[in-house]
Parts: structure tokens; sequence; C-alpha cells
């Protein structure tokens, strides 16, 4: 499979076009279908490894699976390269005391408000 083959079931799986794709990147439409016969433009390979979370040798068929990002770590745009699996575990066990803090201090505000509007 080549590079653009490699990137459309990439965006197939993420539920969004290549025409999308393209408007995200910036780069006009078309751009990325040329990539069949060409050599992909490294920065916008880079952008492209970056969006989908995977690296650009993945993309280039140098690996042979997608590396699945943690979703935890996705989801707050955390870098997780070089920790280990303990390194994350600790973080991830951080970031919820974290949010059940907030929760519950928004919760005891929203309440105070309530209070003084009745």
């Amino acid at each position: 499979m080549n590079t653009y083959e490699i990137i459309k079931e990439l965006a197939k799986s993420n539920n969004i076009s290549i025409s999308e794709l393209e408007r995200i990147l910036g780069v006009s439409n078309g751009f990325l279908i040329k990539w069949k016969t060409r050599k992909p433009n490294p920065i916008i390979l880079a952008k492209i490894a970056d969006y989908f979370h995977v690296s650009t040798d993945y993309l280039l068929g140098r690996e042979s699976s997608e590396k699945k990002p943690d979703e935890f770590a996705q989801f707050f745009k955390m870098k997780t390269d070089g920790m280990t699996d303990e390194d994350i575990e600790t973080l991830k066990g951080e970031w919820l005391d974290y949010l059940e803090i907030r929760t519950r201090r928004l919760e005891k505000r929203n309440a105070t408000r309530k209070d003084k509007l009745k």
C-alpha cells in the first residue's frame, strides 16, 4: 500500500474525507492524490502524522501497524512519547483527581448561585 492509500484508510476510519483533510492541512484540493505517484511532501506528511496520531514511518509503510494513541492522552493532547506505562497511569490518576476536585468546586459554586437567586 502506498502513502496515499494509507492516508485514505486513516481518513476513512476517522470519518473524514480526503478533501476535508486537505482543507484542514491548508493544501489545495487534489494535493494528496498526487502522492499516489510522487514522493510525499515531508512537512505535510508530518502534519498528517500529527493529525492522526501516527508516525511518519507508518504513513510511509515502514511500520506494519498503526499505533493507537491512549484515548486519555489524545483527549488532553498530551505527549506521552518516552513515558513508561506506569508514568502514564500516574498522570491519568493525577488528572482524574484534579477533575474530580474541579467538578466538586463547580457544583458547590453553582449551588451557591442558585441559593442567591431564590
